[in-house]
Protein backbone atom coordinates (compact mmCIF):
# COMPACT_ATOMS: atom_id res chain seq x y z
CA UNK A 1 0.00 0.00 0.00
CA UNK A 2 3.06 2.13 0.37
CA UNK A 3 4.17 2.04 -2.40
CA UNK A 4 0.75 3.19 -4.25
CA UNK A 5 0.78 5.86 -1.85
CA UNK A 6 4.12 7.10 -3.55
CA UNK A 7 2.95 6.57 -7.41
CA UNK A 8 0.20 9.08 -7.43
CA UNK A 9 2.39 12.14 -6.77
CA UNK A 10 5.24 10.71 -8.90
CA UNK A 11 2.99 10.28 -11.43
CA UNK A 12 1.77 13.62 -11.40
CA UNK A 13 5.04 15.04 -10.59
CA UNK A 14 6.09 13.69 -14.51
CA UNK A 15 2.64 15.17 -15.89
CA UNK A 16 3.50 18.73 -14.57
CA UNK A 17 7.19 18.15 -15.73
CA UNK A 18 6.32 16.71 -19.08
CA UNK A 19 3.79 19.90 -19.64
CA UNK A 20 6.11 22.01 -18.88
CA UNK A 21 7.91 21.75 -21.71
CA UNK A 22 4.22 21.82 -24.52
CA UNK A 23 2.79 25.12 -25.93
CA UNK A 24 5.91 27.47 -26.08
CA UNK A 25 6.47 29.07 -29.23
CA UNK A 26 10.10 29.44 -30.82
CA UNK A 27 11.29 32.60 -31.92
CA UNK A 28 13.36 32.57 -35.15
CA UNK A 29 16.14 35.02 -34.98
CA UNK A 30 16.18 36.23 -38.14
CA UNK A 31 18.92 39.21 -38.17
CA UNK A 32 21.87 36.60 -38.06
CA UNK A 33 20.76 35.63 -41.31
CA UNK A 34 21.81 37.21 -44.71
CA UNK A 35 18.21 38.01 -46.01
CA UNK A 36 17.77 40.31 -48.37
CA UNK A 37 14.38 41.41 -50.38
CA UNK A 38 13.98 40.06 -53.88
CA UNK A 39 11.23 41.59 -56.08
CA UNK A 40 10.05 41.73 -59.74
CA UNK A 41 7.65 41.20 -62.52
CA UNK A 42 7.44 38.30 -64.69
CA UNK A 43 5.92 38.77 -68.61
CA UNK A 44 5.26 36.13 -71.19
CA UNK A 45 5.46 37.72 -74.55
CA UNK A 46 5.59 40.89 -73.33
CA UNK A 47 2.15 40.81 -70.89
CA UNK A 48 2.39 39.71 -67.01
CA UNK A 49 1.68 36.21 -66.01
CA UNK A 50 -0.44 35.70 -63.41
CA UNK A 51 -0.35 32.36 -61.18
CA UNK A 52 3.45 31.34 -62.04
CA UNK A 53 5.70 30.47 -59.28
CA UNK A 54 9.14 31.69 -58.92
CA UNK A 55 11.63 29.66 -56.87
CA UNK A 56 15.38 31.07 -56.11
CA UNK A 57 17.44 27.98 -55.23
CA UNK A 58 20.64 27.24 -54.14
CA UNK A 59 22.73 24.74 -54.64
CA UNK A 60 22.60 23.07 -51.30
CA UNK A 61 18.92 22.92 -52.20
CA UNK A 62 17.13 25.85 -50.15
CA UNK A 63 14.92 28.26 -51.34
CA UNK A 64 12.69 31.20 -51.06
CA UNK A 65 9.78 31.29 -53.23
CA UNK A 66 6.95 33.76 -54.01
CA UNK A 67 3.74 33.35 -56.66
CA UNK A 68 2.74 36.47 -59.33
CA UNK A 69 -0.27 38.43 -58.72
CA UNK A 70 -2.01 39.71 -61.67
CA UNK A 71 0.62 42.04 -62.61
CA UNK A 72 3.42 39.88 -62.99
CA UNK A 73 4.65 40.99 -59.39
CA UNK A 74 6.53 38.52 -57.03
CA UNK A 75 8.19 39.38 -53.90
CA UNK A 76 10.30 36.02 -52.19
CA UNK A 77 9.35 34.55 -48.83
CA UNK A 78 12.39 32.91 -46.76
CA UNK A 79 9.91 30.71 -44.99
CA UNK A 80 5.55 30.71 -44.07
CA UNK A 81 6.54 33.92 -41.63
CA UNK A 82 9.43 36.37 -43.59
CA UNK A 83 10.08 38.01 -46.90
CA UNK A 84 13.64 37.65 -48.17
CA UNK A 85 16.08 35.29 -49.80
CA UNK A 86 19.70 34.39 -48.71
CA UNK A 87 22.22 36.04 -50.71
CA UNK A 88 24.81 33.77 -53.06
CA UNK A 89 24.10 32.13 -56.19
CA UNK A 90 21.09 30.49 -57.48
CA UNK A 91 19.24 29.12 -59.94
CA UNK A 92 15.73 30.53 -60.96
CA UNK A 93 12.90 28.80 -61.97
CA UNK A 94 9.44 29.94 -62.74
CA UNK A 95 6.75 27.57 -63.16
CA UNK A 96 3.31 28.00 -64.74
CA UNK A 97 0.57 25.61 -65.46
CA UNK A 98 -2.37 26.75 -67.45
CA UNK A 99 -5.82 26.41 -66.50
CA UNK A 100 -6.47 23.03 -69.03
CA UNK A 101 -3.88 21.40 -66.12
CA UNK A 102 -2.42 19.40 -68.81
CA UNK A 103 0.99 18.27 -69.21
CA UNK A 104 1.37 20.54 -71.98
CA UNK A 105 -0.07 23.19 -70.93
CA UNK A 106 2.99 23.22 -68.28
CA UNK A 107 6.12 25.62 -69.00
CA UNK A 108 9.15 25.73 -67.05
CA UNK A 109 11.97 28.23 -67.16
CA UNK A 110 15.54 27.81 -65.45
CA UNK A 111 18.19 30.16 -65.10
CA UNK A 112 21.52 30.66 -62.90
CA UNK A 113 21.94 34.25 -61.43
CA UNK A 114 23.84 34.98 -58.54
CA UNK A 115 22.47 37.77 -56.13
CA UNK A 116 24.65 41.30 -56.14
CA UNK A 117 25.89 41.23 -52.33
CA UNK A 118 27.27 37.53 -52.95
CA UNK A 119 29.04 38.88 -55.89
CA UNK A 120 30.56 42.41 -54.92
CA UNK A 121 28.62 44.29 -56.84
Amino acid sequence: MLLCGRAVPLCLLSCLLLSAGCGGSIEADYSKLDLVDVSGTVTLDGQPLSGATVVFEAPDRTFSSGVTDASGHYSLMFNTEKSGCLTGQKTVRIRFVTDSETPEGEAETEGTQESPAASGQ
